[in-house]
């Protein structure tokens, strides 16, 4: 039995100037489909269970750590 070929999932998104400016900014300068692949899974893996909470920031400590874990340093 021949294995379908799926087509690609869709997904587009829209960014607000001025709302997602800190995405976009972070977005300038790097391959924006692999970031979006690699920040959905590590979301993924890590949130589960969190759909319905609102994202907070994070504190100093808190970035000092993730930093220190960071996937892109590998």
């Amino acid at each position: 039995m021949a294995s379908e070929k799926k087509a690609p999932f869709p997904l587009n998104l829209k960014l607000d100037r001025e709302k997602d400016a800190d995405i976009i900014e972070f977005l300038e300068d790097k391959p924006n489909a692999y970031i979006v692949r690699l920040a959905l899974r590590r979301f993924m893996n890590d949130s589960r269970d969190v759909l319905s909470d609102t994202p907070k920031a994070r504190t100093e400590k808190e970035n000092t750590e993730v930093e220190a874990s960071d996937i892109m340093q590998w």
